[in-house]
């Protein structure tokens, strides 16, 4: 799958960056969303699966946040891992 270099999420298009703040030294920290900047930053160090995964979990983030709606790492790594896994095994990733 191509990481498109743009994502629109209701109202926004957030762009998406291969880069993570500098400041950022958290090793399990595979990427990062800015409500204000409108900026998805993914970690161009992980292998392509990794990073195709981590893209889905920022877009995750940005629906609840359009939405209105509480989210926990947990909830959304859960569904992002899910849902990934549901479009690798039935090749709907192009």
């Amino acid at each position: 799958m191509k990481i498109p270099d743009k994502v629109k999420v209701g109202a926004h298009e957030y762009d998406i960056k291969f880069e993570l703040d500098p400041s950022n030294d958290n090793d399990s920290c595979f990427g990062c969303i800015s409500y204000k900047k409108l900026l998805i930053g993914i970690d161009p160090n992980y292998k392509q699966s990794q990073q195709e995964e981590t893209f889905f979990h920022e877009v995750l983030h940005a629906i609840y946040h359009q939405l209105g709606l509480e989210d926990t790492e947990k909830s959304i790594q859960s569904i992002a891992h899910s849902f990934y896994e549901v479009l690798k095994d039935n090749n709907l990733l192009k």
